[in-house]
């Protein structure tokens, strides 16, 4: 086991306030990190190739046929309204809400190749506490595979939650998540006045991934449902 892994190694982790944990920074930033991890296409993506559902079309281009897709892990927040109503998601398909008080910073297509590549993380999404929209009572932070591998076979795979001044909130391996999951509820914040409750759910998730308008329904959709569901 690396000593990465050691780190994260699973732990209750009990619901608590960002005051409660010690957390001083103005923003947050909840990133993935992991290695390249390639598996051999198997059925309609062995036929058809990887690229199509995100890369934009170039006229002329003519994809090389290959043989294995590399996990492409992402990083989605939904926001919920005080009514439980999503009233932004911030994925690979808007990287930004109205205010840019939550912005996800790029859209990584696949894991680190090299050690300077892991020395970055393959995706972040940074929230601006004081920008916030009062409406934001609370945001869901899901990762999941675009390609539907199972989480736990991302190599080195870390999720973290901390502030800008490094405060370690949360950080997990996904060598620990259950076996099946290929998308999990990571975080969970609820407002409390002038505070967030944080919760770690670490919630495996049916995520509809046939098109990127269904993708994004899925996840507001179990948002606003699992209010129903625990009620």
């Amino acid at each position: 086991m690396s000593q990465q892994d050691k780190m994260a190694l699973p732990q209750h982790f009990a619901p608590q306030t960002l005051t409660q944990l010690g957390v001083a920074g103005v923003s947050l930033i909840a990133s993935i990190s992991y290695m390249s991890t390639s598996f051999k296409k198997t059925g309609m993506n062995a036929f058809l190739g990887s690229v199509g559902r995100k890369l934009p079309a170039i006229k002329g281009f003519t994809p090389v046929k290959q043989t294995m897709v590399e996990m492409d892990l992402d990083l989605s927040c939904v926001v919920l309204d005080d009514n439980k109503k999503a009233v932004q998601t911030i994925w690979y398909g808007q990287l930004r809400n109205d205010d840019d008080s939550i912005i996800h910073v790029g859209d990584a297509l696949m894991g680190a190749v090299d050690f300077e590549q892991s020395l970055h993380h393959q995706e972040e999404i940074h929230v601006r506490l004081p920008k916030l929209p009062s409406c934001a009572c609370e945001m869901l932070f899901f990762v999941s595979s675009f390609h539907e591998h199972k989480l736990c076979l991302a190599k080195k795979g870390i999720f973290r939650l901390n502030d800008n001044e490094n405060t370690t909130i949360h950080k997990y391996s996904v060598a620990h998540l259950p076996k099946e999951a290929t998308a999990v509820l990571a975080w969970h914040l609820i407002k409390q006045g002038d505070d967030f409750l944080v919760k770690a759910p670490l919630l495996p998730v049916v995520v509809k991934n046939n098109t990127p308008k269904v993708f994004k329904q899925s996840l507001a959709e179990f948002a606003e449902n699992m209010h129903k569901n625990n009620g």
